[in-house]
């Protein structure tokens, strides 16, 4: 009974080690995100290659790969995957945002609506359903 109740607490430090360490690891990609978005690139660039291959499927590392990414075609390609693949992520309607105003800045006003469209469908508390809405109206308005 002891030998079983031994191994149960040591599966319980197992366990809270690697949540802890889950949590540690989000709130350091948080402040990469916050860094990027300040405009300090620097520290975000050189961390990359390893949130990448500690983090690969990571919704959080896919978006700074995108803010990240210089050719606007491959950002986009980033912002889909986490769309895709992580769509009730905190970042989905960014992501979705940033896929519409590719679209509409590169001309594509019918791709741009159906990106804008899911805000107010999939993401109704996001804080940029006012732009989105307003970007879908002037994309219908082209169109």
């Amino acid at each position: 009974m002891m030998k079983i109740l031994f191994q149960f607490k040591n599966l319980w430090i197992i366990l809270f080690i690697i949540f802890s360490s889950i949590l540690l690891a989000d709130n350091d990609i948080d402040k990469y995100i916050d860094d990027i978005l300040n405009g300090e690139l620097k520290e975000s660039k050189e961390k990359l290659p390893y949130l990448i291959n500690t983090y690969p499927n990571n919704y959080k590392v896919i978006y700074i790969q995108g803010l990240l990414e210089d050719n606007s075609e491959k950002a986009v390609e980033y912002y889909k995957k986490l769309y895709n693949f992580h769509p009730n992520s905190d970042l989905a309607d960014d992501a979705v945002m940033k896929i519409g105003e590719y679209y509409y800045v590169v001309g594509s006003y019918i791709q741009a609506a159906d990106w804008f469209k899911k805000i107010p469908v999939y993401y109704s508390r996001s804080n940029d359903i006012g732009r989105a809405l307003n970007l879908y109206l002037n994309c219908l308005i082209v169109i």
